[in-house]
């Protein structure tokens, strides 16, 4: 679901290019994949491949939760916003040396 919501807001927004990285392997290959299943989460696939053919230069990819750790407080964090909740500008205190960890790793 968070893969379709980002592809909503980044559709919406227009900011391209865009890399959706989930840390959901399974969820990135069967979007890799293009397999058809059939049930809910087939459907939001279809969905999401749907996405992809509207969207240029976007890109999802696989990265570990340990890859980046700011992205998963930031999911503990929306587990508590009863809204959707996009931050383009703003980072919440609890996330900023998560950010800077996630920053010094890639370093």
């Amino acid at each position: 679901m968070a893969v379709h919501r980002g592809l909503v807001f980044v559709e919406d927004s227009g900011l391209l290019p865009v890399s959706v990285e989930n840390d959901a392997q399974v969820v990135v290959n069967y979007i890799k994949s293009g397999e058809a299943l059939r049930s809910h989460f087939g459907q939001i696939i279809d969905d999401i491949l749907r996405f992809l053919d509207r969207i240029p230069y976007c890109e999802v990819a696989f990265a570990p939760r340990c890859a980046n750790m700011a992205a998963h407080n930031l999911v503990k964090i929306g587990l508590f916003v009863s809204r959707d909740l996009f931050l383009s500008e703003e980072v919440p205190e609890s996330v900023i040396s998560t950010v800077m960890g996630d920053t010094h790793a890639i370093m």
